[in-house]
């Protein structure tokens, strides 16, 4: 493929997503935080099904209390900035079918019926999966720039757990004591028959209770703005063993379901090869006019 140079684009998000954070998208799919002192930082995308998303944190001091998050594919934002054909409900495909090369020049937009054809001459083919870098790229790492902010690293900060005060929690699912005389010390976590971590812990009232860390990370770092509609925490990636905050989001549980299964429920095939305004991640329409919404925002 052709190399071009790397061009940059601020990234505008709807007007009730307010932030101070400078962030870009360029041309190959890669996403900076620009700080004020010209440093930056390069932002890592989460794989989900192959594809690269980038999950945004809106903080709450400048949202009216609320935490906000929102879920963008790399690719649908190159095409949105990039390309000149791009318009809301279009396609957009991957010309080699490699879903990691995000650059401008391997992305089309479509109607449906062409991205059908795309895919169709596609299905069944192995193509290679691999990130596409512009030539001489220079990063420096951030920690070893002392030009950029400090960043607060996950692993090294636990919170006490609401409901069982003897122990606390990180960001990565990571679970231990945090009283005397065992304080620090890490508790083993065992793997269920449905592939999910699980453990048992005493809770606040003494009592032996089954609990699982990636409900628990959900719980205490990821905020759930619709707690009586979304009751199960979904991973992003598809790995249940992997119990980052980043890699969680609060859901309903038909959602959930709908996205571990290859069909949208009426035996109609899920377009896992494009991305469609108002589409959610596994290309299943929502039906339910609150997530819908929330969906056609991310």
């Amino acid at each position: 493929m052709r190399k071009i140079k790397e061009r940059w684009k601020k990234i505008r998000f709807p007007k009730k997503f307010k932030t101070k954070q400078n962030y870009q998208i360029s041309n190959y799919g890669r996403v900076k935080n620009l700080l004020k002192d010209g440093a930056f930082q390069i932002k890592k995308p989460l794989l989900y099904k192959g594809i690269a998303i980038y999950k945004f944190t809106f903080p709450a001091k400048e949202n009216d209390g609320v935490r906000l998050q929102l879920h963008r594919k790399a690719h649908q934002l190159v095409a949105e900035y990039f390309l000149s054909d791009f318009q809301a409900g279009c396609y957009v495909v991957w010309k080699d079918y490699n879903r990691l090369n995000n650059c401008v020049t391997n992305l089309d937009c479509l109607q449906e019926s062409e991205a059908r054809s795309h895919i169709a001459k596609g299905r069944g083919k192995n193509f290679p999966q691999f990130e596409i870098f512009p030539d001489n790229e220079v990063v420096t790492p951030v920690e070893n720039n002392s030009n950029i902010l400090k960043v607060e690293q996950d692993d090294d900060f636990f919170k006490i757990m609401n409901q069982y005060p003897d122990y606390e929690i990180n960001r990565s699912g990571v679970i231990r004591r945090s009283r005397d005389p065992f304080k620090g010390r890490i508790m083993k976590q065992r793997m269920h028959p449905s592939n999910y971590y699980f453990l048992d812990l005493i809770d606040k009232n003494k009592k032996r209770r089954t609990v699982y860390p990636h409900k628990e990370v959900a719980i205490h770092w990821n905020i759930n703005i619709m707690p009586e509609t979304y009751t199960t925490v979904l991973h992003l990636d598809g790995n249940t063993l992997n119990n980052h905050s980043d890699n969680l989001e609060w859901t309903s549980g038909t959602t959930n379901l709908k996205m571990k299964s290859p069909s949208n429920g009426n035996g109609e095939n899920v377009l896992n090869n494009v991305e469609k305004n108002g589409i959610p991640l596994n290309g299943v329409k929502i039906k339910n006019n609150v997530l819908k919404k929330e969906m056609e925002l991310s």
